[in-house]
């Protein structure tokens, strides 16, 4: 059973014509027939009642067309899935930080409002520990205090932290 079945199956339960439905799907008549012919052959019972002037659905072909529905709304949220996560907006990010959180506040503020889906673990790890776990996998990014010593890793400044001193 192939997907492109499913939405004939669809056109053709609601239209309830031949015609109509095959040109809602910009297909010719008879390629509809044989898709419909095909899937009831598959499913193994018929799904509509055709006469020369109505075609009707049968009470199998009206129970399919619920679960039908279903399957197409399970295929478009899947592809908006794939979509959200080929432009980061969705799943999860790791980030591995030192020092205070005062100081990745504002980086996690500005990303949650940019990308509202995708769920954010932070982790307070030291430098070291932050390059084993990039290295490892195991964080996607890290906000760590320089000398970093990698040549695997891609490292940017992003801001100055002023250093302060407390003397009794």
């Amino acid at each position: 059973m192939e997907l492109r079945h499913i939405r004939y199956f669809v056109a053709l339960a609601e239209e309830l014509n031949f015609r109509r439905a095959s040109e809602r799907l910009h297909i010719a008549q008879p390629p509809l027939s044989r898709q419909i012919q095909q899937l009831e052959e598959e499913v193994g019972v018929r799904l509509f009642y055709r006469t020369n002037r109505r075609v009707e659905m049968t009470y199998a072909g009206k129970a399919f067309l619920e679960k039908a529905y279903q399957m197409l709304d399970l295929v478009e949220e899947a592809c908006d899935t794939a979509r959200m996560s080929a432009r980061a907006e969705h799943g999860k990010l790791v980030i591995g930080f030192t020092g205070t959180g005062e100081n990745i506040l504002p980086i996690v503020q500005k990303y949650r409002a940019m990308y509202p889906s995708v769920n954010l673990d932070l982790q307070l790890l030291g430098t070291t520990a932050q390059i084993h776990g990039l290295h490892g996998k195991k964080i996607d990014v890290g906000l760590l205090t320089p000398p970093i010593n990698s040549e695997h890793l891609i490292v940017k400044n992003y801001m100055q932290v002023p250093i302060q001193a407390m003397l009794p």
